[in-house]
C-alpha cells in the first residue's frame, strides 16, 4: 500500500471517531483538509491561480467503489467527471494532471486517454509525473499535449502483462480438486495458460492489446509506432532526462516550476508581454511540433533551400522594381519637359495672336510676304 494512502484511511478513521454518518460533507471536507484532497463537490484543487490540479495516484481502476475511497486507488470515472468539470468551469484557464501511478487495469484506460485529447481542444491540459508514470498512467500522460518529469520520476513499462497462479499442486496437498465442465461449442472457455493452446492463446491476446497500447501512444506522442515500440523502455521504464530524450516527455521540472509556467501562460493570455515561465513553455511546444523522434529530419534542410529560393526571387522581384520605378521617374521627367515646352509656345502664340490650332501666317508674326517662316522661330 502507498504511504499515503495509509495516511489517508488513518485520518479518515480518525474523522469518523468525531462525525456521524448524517455528516458526510463534513466528513469529507476535514479530509480534504487535513491531508490536501479534493472535495467531491469539483474533484480538482483551484489554489493554483486558474490552473486546476488533478492527481491520478494509485492503481488504476475503471469505476469508484470502496477500493478506490479508501485504499488509495483511483477510478477513470471519477478522474472523467472532474476533469469534465474543469473544463467547464469558467474560471480555469488550463488544466495539469499530476500523476504518480504504476498503472493498473486496462479497462477504461484507451477512452480515458481520448477524452483527454478531446477536451485538450477547449482548455490546454499539461501532463506530470511526479514519481511514476508507469503501463496505464503513461497510456493517459501521454495524450497530454506538454508533459514535464521529475528528476527522479520513472515513465514507460508499456506493454500488457497476465499472471496466472498454478495452485494445482497446493490444492492436492490439501485434498482439493477442481473439476471445469465446459459448454462443447466453446472448447477454448477457461482454456489453460499451462497449455501450449492457452498459452498461444493469450500470449496472441496479450500481444494484440499491447500493439493497440503502443499505437496510441504514438499517436499521442507523434512518433511511429516503431519509435515507441523500440525507444520508449521496450516494456521497461526510463528515468526523468533519459525519457525526455527519449521522447516521451518534454522537459524535466520540478512540479513548482512546471506550474509557474502553466499559470503564467493562463495569465497573460491575449497578453502580448512575454514572461520567462512562458517563453519556456513556448518553446517546448514548439520543440514537441517541429520533429519527430526518430528517422533521419530533412525539414530544415528542405526549409533552407526553400528560404534561399525566396530570397533570391525576392531580390530579382526588388531590382526589377528599381528599375521600373526609374523609367517611371525618366518618363515623368520628359512628361514634365514636354508639358512646360507645350505651355511656353501656347504663351508665345497667344502673344501674337495666333490660337494654338491656326496655321500662322506671315502677317500674324509682322513678318513681310518675302520671309520665310524659319526666321521667325
Amino acid at each position: 500500500m502507498l504511504p499515503s494512502a495509509m495516511q489517508r484511511m488513518v485520518a479518515m478513521f480518525g474523522a469518523m471517531t468525531n462525525l456521524t454518518k448524517e455528516a458526510p460533507e463534513q466528513f469529507e471536507a476535514l479530509v480534504g483538509k487535513e491531508l490536501g484532497l479534493y472535495s467531491r463537490a469539483n474533484g480538482y484543487r483551484t489554489d493554483h491561480g486558474r490552473v486546476a490540479v488533478l492527481r491520478l495516484e494509485g492503481t488504476i481502476q475503471p469505476i469508484a467503489d470502496a477500493k478506490s475511497y479508501y485504499m488509495g486507488a483511483v477510478s477513470l470515472e471519477t478522474l472523467a467527471q472532474n476533469l469534465k468539470a474543469a473544463i467547464e468551469d469558467p474560471n480555469i484557464k488550463a488544466v495539469c494532471l499530476h500523476v504518480d501511478s504504476p498503472g493498473g487495469q486496462v479497462v477504461g484506460v484507451s477512452e480515458f486517454a481520448a477524452l483527454i485529447k478531446s477536451l485538450s481542444k477547449n482548455k490546454p491540459i499539461y501532463g506530470y509525473a511526479s514519481g511514476m508514470a508507469a503501463s496505464s498512467a503513461y497510456w493517459i500522460l501521454s495524450a497530454c499535449q506538454i508533459i514535464a518529469v521529475a528528476p527522479q520520476a520513472t515513465l514507460g513499462s508499456i506493454g500488457v502483462l497476465y499472471s496466472f497462479f498454478d495452485w494445482s499442486e497446493a490444492n492436492a496437498n490439501r485434498g482439493l480438486e477442481i473439476t471445469s465442465i465446459v459448454s462443447s461449442q466453446s472448447p477454448k472457455k477457461g482454456i489453460s495458460p499451462a497449455t501450449e493452446e492457452g498459452k498461444k492463446e493469450y500470449q496472441a491476446l496479450a500481444d494484440e492489446m499491447a500493439q493497440t497500447f503502443i499505437e496510441d501512444v504514438a499517436t499521442n506522442r507523434d512518433v511511429s509506432a516503431e519509435t515507441v515500440a523500440s525507444k520508449f523502455g521496450r516494456g521497461f521504464v526510463l528515468n526523468g532526462s533519459k525519457a525526455v530524450k527519449a521522447g516521451m516527455a518534454d522537459q524535466v521540472a520540478t512540479f513548482e516550476d512546471f506550474l509557474a509556467q502553466i499559470e503564467a501562460k493562463a495569465a497573460t493570455e491575449g497578453s502580448t508581454e512575454p514572461t520567462a515561465e512562458t517563453e519556456t513553455l513556448n518553446q517546448t511546444e514548439t520543440m514537441t511540433t517541429e520533429t519527430t523522434a526518430q528517422g533521419t529530419d530533412t525539414t530544415g534542410t528542405e526549409a533552407t533551400v526553400a528560404q534561399d529560393q525566396v530570397s533570391k526571387d525576392l531580390a530579382t522581384a526588388t531590382a526589377k522594381l528599381a528599375e521600373a520605378t526609374a523609367k517611371l521617374a525618366k518618363a515623368e521627367e520628359t512628361g514634365a519637359t514636354l508639358q512646360a515646352e507645350t505651355e511656353r509656345l501656347t504663351a508665345e502664340l497667344a502673344k501674337l495672336g495666333a490660337q494654338p490650332d491656326e496655321e500662322p501666317t506671315p502677317k500674324a508674326h509682322g513678318l513681310t510676304e518675302t520671309n520665310s517662316i524659319d526666321d521667325g522661330f
